[in-house]
């Protein structure tokens, strides 16, 4: 039981140290969009929210996930907040 906890232990510090060397990499090499790019990004995620679907589109889009609706204005919520807090203007 104890070389299992080891294993377990030793397993665990490895994956906690990839996962700080990925995310020092990835925030080195991340650079945020130009202005012009979210103001793409923004019209596209308004015209999706303001177009209406059918009835038909609807039923078809649940009969795949039940969950689609909530789970695709929630991250249209969440990519326009993200937006407003990095580049203020947009807000």
């Amino acid at each position: 039981m104890k070389k299992r906890k080891k294993i377990l232990f030793r397993i665990s510090i490895i994956v906690a140290v990839f996962s700080v060397y990925l995310l020092s990499v990835s925030a080195r090499s991340f650079k945020p969009p130009n202005k012009d790019e979210l103001q793409r990004r923004i019209n596209y995620l308004q015209r999706v929210v303001n177009e209406p679907l059918n009835a038909g589109e609807i039923n078809q889009l649940r009969s795949q996930s039940h969950e689609f609706v909530l789970f695709s204005y929630a991250y249209t919520c969440y990519a326009l907040t993200s937006i407003a807090l990095q580049q203020p203007e947009f807000a």
